[in-house]
């Protein structure tokens, strides 16, 4: 695959939700006689039977697949339009309506899929309008905007327009149509909006919402940095560079130069200029200040890039007649002028309009290298924080109301509530009988998605109530309003658990009750935030079996915000030992981190370069994530150790190298990572291997929930210098997750580390066991081959966690959205919860088109089975029916 292709890369900016903005000898199916061993009339007659056949099937599928969606958006727009009638009329004629199940009374509907949302609501308002505290007002305004919210969003409404069957399948929040949040401020520029009014020119430019300000170190990473703090002729010294660097590609044709946007641009850093009269509040004569100011800068700005040109110019004679302004409109159009600011708990990034209109959403087009810069070091502001500060979920449905008048909780003694012990959930028949059931041998090896689910579920409940010391159960227990929530969340628990264990043999319902549990679990973190800081970075470190024991005491852990985020900050970390770091990557490593440090900088490469002496980052992962290149057709597990054992022989003139493994798929305790550790002790005790586990947890540490936001990781080295320039990733302030995230990782990893294991390995069985029985005339045919749809296959050893279908040819992009249908019906016909979501390791199958790649002429689909064994056979059945897409 050639990275350099930009085509390449996922897009996960499309609004659409189906594309995403990743052997054993089969059975044969219907393929043609083998007497046909030669091009004879009986043999053509044969295929081109074959192929009609085929043909009448695809097209009779397609035209029904067609006709069910036409349908289904017929239907629910018709239902809609009712709904709108029925609501208008309620709110004129002010009737009020009572919910299916009497527990809930609004003006407007209530959707079958907010039920148990617009139950937490309406209960955290009665204890809302009790208490008169700001800060837990606060926080019951957070918990009802969090429920059920996720990072990648269900689209639910866009969904049900394609299948109507889908509606009835999941709980959500009010969010249903947000974005893939990491990447949200492509998808919804103004969602600072609201912080914006606050500070200047508040159309003119766009506030990019960020968790703090202390994210300097990341910027020499892409840009050429210019800062308002340091003297004008360091300006004009990085301008300089700028231009060599950006005009050293274009030698042989330099006005080539003009025309090309530079590979690294310039990052124009005006906070210390700026950062007090940017908040504005509105005022006119604030507005003036900073206007005046920034019209300062500018002049500024343009004088230092006449004084660099003009001394690029005398190095670079050849160049002297090209007009000094078409040398400074190049500066201008790469330039990127921001300031970097706090309002209250929110930050933020403005980007100034100094060179370029921003009005609107001018900034895509602007400025996409520093947009996919926030992206890719994770600076954007996390979903907790989101939902926390920005969203304001309590205020949606102000008609919600719990109408079931019951004794004011100031009323009831401690004594006479439902849970007076701290244990008392715990220590319930039901909670024992589920227990012993999702425990038991037979469960696991019969129903291990009843198993790992139920038992992780019961741990974590178990483990956080035996967090909460006697004293501050005490002090909750004390508190009326606090007492209030955390009853009703136990309460719902058990609830939960027992329609959990009545839905045993419906796994689509016993999840989502399992899923209602861990909403729970959450709203209880929230108030009761039993965990410190400090805890994660020793829970961790305990929990690591897979690290030999004499290397035990070198490991240094820590929680990021995102598996990005904490890759960005292993560079930032690196550029400290070496102002030119040569850093290199793997096949099969994420395509995001991959482009982070260019997607030119692949290991073969640099190996091969008899002229590069030192390799200080070798980042890789073991087992490879989803190509996208229409022909690649077979994923290899990567041999890190003899990767490294190479840059150790070869390319290691300082006798220093850092390895960043990224191991989201992979094993927590991961043998393949305790046979490198083991391989490499003497160079790690040494000084001369220092390694970095990463993984991005919103794959498989949530259970499949997607509802907290963090990175966990570690480092093994000695210890010692230049290591502990590493220690940053630890304690930066840019790479810390939010206060709910470091309860719930704290927890998880405290209690059911075991048991995440156990989520990922079943998931990667179904997987495997889907991939083996892939028929031959999908699986890749070699590179003669003229295949229009196939399925890439898998090494025996690599922990598989998708299903990589390309289609390829004309009319790649219809038939995906075609397969993506036929999958659908397969699925929703047996009652499967699925769906089509920007990331993986749900406890459900999902199915989305990661790429359509026009360039190429190919689409790639990615499957990733979920939890549940027993969907195995429907996805295969699914991919049998492509048996007839692939004779065409």
């Amino acid at each position: 695959m050639d990275n350099n292709k930009k085509i390449n890369i996922p897009n996960y900016h499309f609004r659409d939700p189906l594309v995403a903005q990743e052997a054993v000898a089969p059975k044969v199916y219907g393929t043609i006689p083998s007497s046909c061993s030669s091009k004879t009339h009986a043999c053509a007659l044969a295929s081109f039977k074959i192929r009609i056949s085929s043909s009448l099937k695809v097209l009779k599928r397609n035209i029904t697949l067609g006709w069910e969606v036409f349908v289904s958006i017929i239907k629910e727009g018709f239902t809609k339009l009712l709904q709108l009638i029925s609501d208008l009329a309620h709110r004129i004629l002010h009737i009020r309506r009572l919910s299916y199940h009497g527990l809930l009374e609004s003006v407007a509907t209530i959707e079958n899929s907010q039920t148990d949302w617009s139950l937490n609501l309406a209960l955290l308002k009665n204890s809302y309008k009790k208490t008169q505290d700001p800060q837990l007002k606060k926080q019951i305004e957070f918990m009802a905007t969090n429920y059920l919210e996720k990072s990648a969003p269900i689209y639910l409404n866009m969904m049900k327009l394609l299948q109507r069957k889908i509606g009835v399948l999941f709980q959500v929040g009010p969010y249903t149509n947000y974005h893939y949040h990491r990447m949200g401020f492509r998808q919804n520029p103004g969602l600072g909006a609201e912080i914006n009014k606050n500070l200047a020119f508040t159309h003119k430019s766009p506030l990019i919402l960020t968790d703090t300000t202390e994210v300097t170190q990341f910027f020499p990473l892409n840009f050429h940095v210019i800062d308002s703090a340091i003297s004008e002729a360091e300006w004009e010294t990085t301008l300089t560079q700028a231009l060599n660097a950006h005009f050293s590609k274009f030698a042989k044709e330099p006005r080539q130069a003009f025309s090309q946007a530079m590979n690294v641009s310039l990052l124009v850093d005006l906070t210390f200029s700026l950062e007090d009269l940017v908040k504005t509040n509105g005022k006119r004569e604030k507005e003036e200040a900073f206007e005046k100011q920034l019209n300062s800068i500018r002049t500024s700005l343009n004088c230092s890039f006449d004084r660099s040109i003009e001394k690029f110019r005398m190095q670079h004679p050849e160049l002297s007649k090209i007009s000094t302004s078409k040398f400074k409109k190049l500066l201008q159009q790469n330039s990127t002028c921001i300031c970097r600011l706090t309002l209250d708990e929110i930050a933020g990034i403005k980007v100034l309009p100094v060179f370029t209109d921003l009005k609107g959403k001018k900034i895509l087009q602007k400025h996409p290298a520093f947009l996919d810069f926030i992206e890719q070091t994770g600076l954007y502001i996390g979903a907790i924080n989101m939902r926390k500060h920005i969203l304001n979920g309590f205020n949606i449905r102000p008609d919600i109301k719990y109408p079931i008048k019951g004794p004011d909780a100031k009323d009831i003694p401690n004594k006479d509530v439902y849970f007076p012990g701290k244990l008392d959930l715990t220590k319930l028949a039901l909670f024992e009988r589920f227990l012993a059931k999702v425990s038991s041998p037979e469960m696991h090896a019969y129903s291990p998605h009843l198993a790992i689910l139920g038992e992780s579920t019961l741990h974590l409940l178990r483990g956080l109530l035996n967090e909460i010391s006697d004293k501050q159960w005490k002090k909750l227990q004390g508190h009326p309003i606090k007492r209030e929530i955390i009853q009703t969340s136990l309460f719902k628990i058990k609830e939960h658990l027992a329609t959990a264990e009545l839905f045993m043999d419906d796994y689509s319902k016993y999840a989502q009750e399992i899923e209602l549990v861990h909403c729970e679990i959450a709203n209880l973190l929230t108030l009761i935030a039993p965990f410190e800081e400090k805890a994660f970075p020793t829970i961790l470190p305990k929990q690591l079996a897979n690290v030999p024991e004499e290397l035990r005491p070198l490991i240094k852990a820590g929680l990021g915000k995102t598996a990005v985020n904490v890759f960005a900050g292993i560079n930032a970390a690196l550029l400290k030992l070496n102002p030119h770091p040569t850093r290199v990557f793997s096949t099969g490593f994420y395509y995001e981190q991959a482009s982070f440090i260019g997607n030119d900088q692949r290991i073969e490469n640099a190996l091969q370069d008899r002229n590069l002496k030192q390799i200080d980052l070798y980042a890789c992962q073991f087992n490879p994530n989803i190509e996208i290149d229409a022909n690649h057709t077979h994923y290899a597990i990567r041999d890190i150790k003899e990767d490294i054992r190479q840059i150790l022989w070869q390319k290691n003139e300082n006798k220093q190298l850092t390895v960043a493994v990224d191991c989201t798929i992979d094993y927590i305790n991961s043998p393949k990572v305790h046979d490198l550790l083991t391989t490499f002790q003497e160079e790690i005790k040494d000084g001369k291997l220092n390694f970095v586990f990463f993984r991005s947890g919103q794959k498989f540490d949530m259970f499949g929930m997607d509802n907290y936001y963090g990175s966990p990781f570690y480092m093994v080295n000695n210890g010692k210098a230049p290591w502990d320039a590493f220690n940053s990733l630890t304690k930066d302030i840019a790479h810390k997750t939010d206060q709910l995230s470091l309860q719930w990782f704290s927890l998880a990893y405290k209690y059911t580390t075991e048991q995440m294991d156990s989520y990922r390995s079943a998931i990667f069985k179904n997987t495997r066991e889907i991939l083996d029985g892939v028929p031959p005339l999908l699986q890749p045919l070699g590179k003669e081959s003229s295949q229009k749809i196939r399925i890439s296959t898998a090494d025996p050893e690599m922990e598989c966690s998708f299903i990589d279908i390309k289609l390829i040819g004309k009319g790649h992009a219809l038939k995906s959205r075609a397969i993506m249908g036929l999958f659908y019906r397969k699925c929703l016909a047996k009652g499967i919860k699925v769906h089509s979501r920007a990331s993986f390791g749900f406890y459900h199958p999902n199915c989305i088109i990661i790429s359509v790649n026009a360039e190429e002429g190919s689409s790639t689909i990615r499957i990733n089975p979920g939890l549940n064994p027993e969907e195995n056979q429907v996805i295969a059945g699914f991919i049998k029916e492509l048996v007839n897409d692939a004779r065409l």
